[in-house]
This record gives structure tokens, C-alpha cells and sequence, in this order.
């Protein structure tokens, strides 16, 4: 894996409904490894790539998404302070905590009321999103208009950075991992014709790739996503979901999809025969834009491929570096033995 590039991708602001800078970024990486690339309606970047052998008799689509969690303004107060919706988010995980608005990235703090100022009754309380507010130094509203910040997107202002043994620590892992891998593939080659969907709106419903599975209506998908790592303290067994060092986490269900069977045993067993670290989620929860691809219409085979992520959808995700390459050598050798998933 090329860390400087998921370093890059991770940097970049995509909240939900604003991926531009993430996708424009990704076509331009990528338009001299590819034989198609165009954008859909829902701004959606999809590539088509031929491959070394040839054409197959099924459509193969390879899928993430580019979007990441973060906040949409929605009013400015007399005083300047801006309030804000947030996108896949609890109010725990934001309290506090820096952001940048906009293409401009203008610095932001989320904003409460210090502990001093809090009633009792307030200090037993977790905080709510209606008490929290944005303050960008802005004296007055019509200063803050001034600078562009109605209706615009904040992401929180985290850097990528190494962490503790092997790890690294960023905003926005989900899903720019997977936007990572694909570009890798996309640059390395892939054994047979190919479609990429880097889709948009993930976080608010799997809107874009709603789109893409209608349009380009595939035999096979192979979704890659971040999910959750439970290996923290308070939680044990199946409440984990997946741990850090174990492997690419390859689910066969989750709270939106009923992953293949067929291609959940075969790639379990490719891992098994590369001696490729490899887990399952063990926990039936959340959904990604798989959903979308088993919805589609004359159907679809859908595997699913995550990395395991310590505190996902917050300023701070956590991933371990052997995961990621785990992660991608079972990508290649999906990729490279994708005649016997379409049999």
C-alpha cells in the first residue's frame, strides 16, 4: 500500500452531497490507466478498464464509496457562531473538536458550554446537537456570510499520522481506504474487463451507488469498505465485530445485506490457500452500498471486503498497516483468480 497516497485521499474534504474535490482528485490519478471514465448524474466517477485477458461472460464491478461523515451548515446566528446537521455522527464524538468548512477550509471548533456554565442537571447529561454550535472567530452574522459558510460542509481537521505499533490514525479511513485500493488495482491491472464506481452519498443512504448498480446492472460485485473493530474495553465476544490484527474482514451479512454465500466460502478459502490473514464480523450490523448491488435489478453476487477500524465515523479512526496489506493482497489475488468467482 502506498500510505502517502491514502494520506492524500484522507486529506481531502467529501462529506455526503460534496465529494468533488475527492473524485476530481481520483480522475486525475487515475485517466491514463483506464479505457472509460465519466461521472453519472448522482456523481458517481466510474471507470471502465480493459483487462490482460480479455472480456468475460459476466460483468464485474469493483466498488467504494468517497464520501466521508462530517457536518452541513444550516444557519448563522447573530453573533457570528454557525449551527449545523450532522452526517453519520454522535454528538459524543464531535464535542470539541476542530473542523475545517469548505473549499476554503476555514477553521472551526465545535463549540459548548464550558463545565463551569452547565447546571447539574446538564452535567449528568450527555451533550446534544442542538446545544453545540461552530465558532470560526466571527464577530457578527453578517461576517460570517461574508466568508461563504451558509450551506457549505465542515470536515474535522485531524492528521494523518503513525500511531502507537504499526497503526495509523485519520479522519475519513472510512471509506478512503477503499478509494486507495481501487486506485491501486486500477494502476496494477486487472485480469478481465472491469468497471470502478468510487460513489458518492454512502453515509446518507447509499444514494450513489443506487445509481451505478441500475446502470451498469453487474453480474459480480466486490465492495470494499471500512467496519467496525470492537476491540476495546467493555466489549467481548461477538460485541467486537472484528479486531485490529486479524485480517481483512470478509462479512456474509450485515444489517442492510446478505452477502454471497458462494463468494463468501471462496475467498475464506483463497485467504486459507495464500495464507492471507483473514476474519468475519461476527456481529449482524450497519450496511454499506453492498445493499444496493443486491437490490439490483436481474441481480447481483455481491462480496464484501473491509478493514477493521477503531473508533469508525469519528475525527480520530484507527487501522493497522497489516490489515490494510492483508486487505490488499486479498484484493490482487481476488482480482487475479476471477474466472473461478464467476463460475
Amino acid at each position: 500500500m502506498d500510505y502517502k497516497l491514502l494520506e492524500k485521499l484522507c486529506g481531502l474534504s467529501g462529506v455526503s452531497g460534496y465529494e468533488t474535490e475527492v473524485l476530481s482528485y481520483i480522475a486525475e490519478r487515475i485517466k491514463d490507466f483506464v479505457d472509460g471514465l465519466e461521472y453519472d448524474n448522482m456523481g458517481n466517477l466510474i471507470a471502465f478498464k480493459k483487462g490482460t485477458e480479455g472480456t468475460s461472460s459476466k460483468k464485474i464491478l469493483y466498488s467504494c464509496h468517497s464520501d466521508e461523515v462530517g457536518f452541513v451548515i444550516n444557519h448563522i446566528e447573530e453573533d457570528g457562531s454557525l449551527l449545523f446537521d450532522s452526517i453519520g455522527m454522535d454528538p459524543l464524538v464531535f464535542a470539541g473538536k476542530r473542523v475545517v468548512i469548505g473549499k476554503n477550509r476555514i477553521p472551526g471548533i465545535i463549540a459548548t458550554k464550558p463545565i463551569h456554565l452547565l447546571s447539574a442537571e446538564e452535567r449528568d447529561k450527555a451533550p446534544e446537537k442542538g446545544s453545540l454550535y461552530i465558532d470560526i472567530g466571527a464577530k457578527t452574522k453578517e461576517e460570517a456570510k461574508n466568508l461563504g459558510v451558509f450551506a457549505d460542509f465542515a470536515v474535522f481537521d485531524t492528521k494523518f499520522s503513525d500511531f502507537g505499533e504499526d497503526m495509523i490514525k485519520s479522519k475519513a479511513v472510512d471509506d478512503r481506504i477503499g478509494c486507495a485500493l481501487l486506485i491501486e488495482l486500477i494502476e496494477r491491472g486487472v485480469r478481465n474487463d472491469s468497471y470502478f464506481a468510487f460513489c458518492t452519498a454512502e453515509e446518507i443512504g447509499c444514494r450513489g451507488s443506487k445509481t451505478v448498480a441500475e446502470r451498469i446492472k453487474p453480474d459480480i460485485c466486490i465492495n470494499i469498505e471500512s467496519t467496525t473493530a470492537g476491540d476495546m474495553p467493555g466489549l467481548c465476544g461477538g460485541d467486537r465485530v472484528c479486531i485490529l490484527g486479524g485480517g481483512a474482514a470478509v462479512p456474509f451479512m450485515d444489517g442492510a445485506s446478505v452477502y454471497s454465500n458462494r463468494l463468501y466460502k471462496k475467498a475464506r478459502a483463497l485467504a486459507d490457500k495464500k495464507s492471507i490473514p483473514c476474519q468475519t464480523k461476527t456481529k449482524v450490523a450497519g450496511g454499506t452500498d453492498a445493499s444496493s448491488y443486491t437490490k439490483v435489478s436481474g441481480g447481483c453476487e455481491v462480496l464484501g471486503l473491509a478493514l477493521p477500524t477503531r473508533y469508525i465515523h469519528s475525527p480520530s479512526c484507527v487501522a493497522k498497516k497489516c490489515d490494510i496489506e492483508a486487505m490488499q493482497n486479498l484484493l490482487y489475488e481476488i482480482s487475479d483468480n476471477i474466472g473461478d468467482f464467476l463460475l
